[in-house]
């Protein structure tokens, strides 16, 4: 490894590299640190850098090569692009679930679920753009690969110049435009530009913290499931920046906000020992005739 590259790898993301004419910033990801960590927290970490253009699009980058990932991940984030990470293909899909992406990237050889398999589960359900990034690139691995769902298929070793234009391509020919700010559940609307809620039922309109936003969104994007803990946790406040009491702690100021008596909770409900799910719940319309 290049003294480029190691300063890269083991820098704080705060703390300027000086290469002469250009000046970038360590990658804060540390490999030698983080993996560990990684492993115990269910294989998953996440990084965020905002767009330049404002509209930040969200790439999910499943591989279980560390290093590679993160040059993708470094390559994505300076085209403007909000990037998430995945090592294995369930909990890859567990991501893509809570996390809806606008493009999926993915190895084929992953360790629980395959990538094609993956590929086709996705592929089931929602109509995500997905490109495979592969060692196999014999004519028949490709074929298979555009046959199983994907949108594109590129063959490793590759020039990250060409995998942005790649994404960008694909995501053109899907039509895909910034994601919606405002989501709905029941009597409950979140707009996520404005970090607010309205409560139908009881004709207010409060605003949100951060985390309490980042929360309520993924509990509107899977309203009805139990999402578990541990993935709760990830999901806010990223690899190693929570644990169970400060989610119990975030909930129980989420539910001061929208609940009506948050001592007895309707909307935020607890399922002991496994996470937490939203449940849908419709403003009742009261009627002027008798």
């Amino acid at each position: 490894m290049n003294a480029h590259a190691v300063n890269f790898k083991y820098r704080p993301a705060d703390q300027k590299i000086d290469l002469g004419d250009t000046d970038q910033y360590g990658s804060g990801i540390g490999f030698s640190v983080v993996k560990p960590i990684v492993e115990v927290r269910s294989g998953i970490f996440w990084i965020i850098l905002p767009s330049e253009t404002g509209a930040i699009m969200k790439v999910l980058v499943v591989d279980e090569d560390l290093i590679l990932s993160d040059v993708i991940g470094f390559t994505l984030r300076r085209a403007g692009f909000e990037v998430t990470f995945a090592f294995d293909g369930q909990k890859a899909y567990e991501r893509w679930q809570i996390d809806m992406p606008d493009l999926v990237i993915l190895d084929i050889k992953l360790p629980v679920l395959d990538g094609l398999s993956l590929c086709k589960r996705i592929r089931a359900q929602r109509s995500t753009p997905v490109i495979i990034l592969s060692v196999q690139g014999a004519d028949e691995d490709i074929i298979n690969g555009l046959e199983t769902g994907a949108d594109d298929y590129i063959a490793k070793p590759f020039s990250p110049a060409q995998l942005v234009a790649r994404v960008k391509a694909v995501l053109r020919r899907a039509g895909m435009t910034p994601l919606a700010s405002n989501m709905n559940c029941g009597d409950l609307s979140l707009d996520l530009s404005r970090r607010a809620v309205q409560v139908l039922s009881q004709e207010k309109n409060v605003r949100l913290t951060p985390l309490e936003c980042r929360l309520l969104e993924a509990l509107i994007l899977n309203s009805g499931r139990v999402l578990p803990n541990e993935t709760l946790i990830t999901h806010i406040w990223g690899v190693a920046g929570g644990d169970r009491v400060m989610l119990k702690q975030l909930v129980h100021r989420l539910r001061q906000k929208i609940e009506p008596n948050p001592a007895t909770p309707t909307y935020l409900e607890n399922v002991p020992g496994v996470g937490y799910a939203l449940v849908k719940r419709v403003a009742q319309v009261q009627s002027d005739l008798k």
